[in-house]
Parts: C-alpha cells; sequence; structure tokens
C-alpha cells in the first residue's frame, strides 16, 4: 500500500473538497502538482463494498477513462493491479486500497 500511495502522491500536490462516499469508505480527490486528478478510496471494512462513482450519487461526474491501481487482500503483497474504470461503480475488496487516475 505504501508504494501504491508513493507512487501517485507526492508534494505539491493538492487537496479537493470530496464527498459522496458511502460509510466506512475514506475517499479523498487530489489535484497532482502535473495536473492530473486522482481519487483515493480506502475500505475500512473487512468486506466488499460498492463504491458509487458516476451519476447523481456518485463521486465523480464521468469515469469513462479512468483507471485505478488497486491495493487488497487479492493482491497479497504483490504491486497494486490496474484496472479499467468502464463502470458506475468500483466494489473494493475487504481493506483495499484504491488510487483512481482520471484522464
Amino acid at each position: 500500500m505504501l508504494e501504491l500511495l508513493k507512487n501517485n502522491f507526492g508534494p505539491g500536490d493538492k487537496l479537493v473538497a470530496t464527498s459522496g462516499a458511502p460509510q466506512y469508505v475514506y475517499a479523498q480527490g487530489f489535484l497532482t502538482r502535473d495536473g492530473k486528478h486522482k481519487l483515493l478510496l480506502i475500505n475500512k471494512r473487512n468486506h466488499e463494498i460498492e463504491v458509487p462513482l458516476a451519476g447523481t450519487s456518485g463521486l465523480l461526474e464521468k469515469t469513462y477513462g479512468a483507471t485505478a491501481a488497486v491495493v487488497d487482500q487479492t493482491t497479497q503483497g504483490a504491486p497494486a493491479r490496474v484496472e479499467n474504470i468502464g463502470r458506475r461503480r468500483l466494489p473494493p475488496a475487504g481493506f483495499g486500497v484504491a488510487v483512481l487516475t482520471l484522464p
């Protein structure tokens, strides 16, 4: 997880207001120093929680072309897996951490 954070965030990144996350999911938006928009999601529970990403009750206006680097119990210490976000919900596994990068 630390490698995931180190590879995606750094000095000069700005926090942005973030709302719409379900209970037991921590969400924080960032504007990186190179102009990319990123969203950090942390599942604080030991089971999968679906996170609405797009739409009226979601965290983001659109997810087309977004990618998610995910570390959870299924990666078992391996590097983060990268998923294309082509749907409106992201189900991070128990205690999962995801960093979404928007186009």
